[in-house]
């Protein structure tokens, strides 16, 4: 597990984000939109979208019931951290 944490958050950080800068310069080429606005919106939605998965989490019928659901959920918020 501590191997796929490494992984994941290897991929976020050094995999995920170059491809992201590649596909918004095409897109800032293309629709005139700045290159801060691309990478700003998602910023803007990460916590509120954190806020309700974390809410999904705990449920008693959500990912943390079970073991499998429980390291999917760390492996998701930790990637996802690491790239925002």
């Amino acid at each position: 597990f501590t191997a796929l944490v490494t992984v994941v958050r290897v991929a976020a950080v050094a995999v995920v984000p170059p491809l992201l800068a590649w596909g918004a310069a095409a897109l800032g080429r293309r629709a005139a939109i700045p290159l801060s606005v691309v990478f700003a919106v998602p910023l803007t939605f990460a916590t509120p979208v954190f806020a309700a998965v974390a809410t999904r989490l705990h449920a008693a019928t959500g990912m943390s019931a079970t073991a499998t659901g429980a390291r999917l959920g760390v492996l998701g918020f930790n990637g996802t951290y690491a790239l925002l």
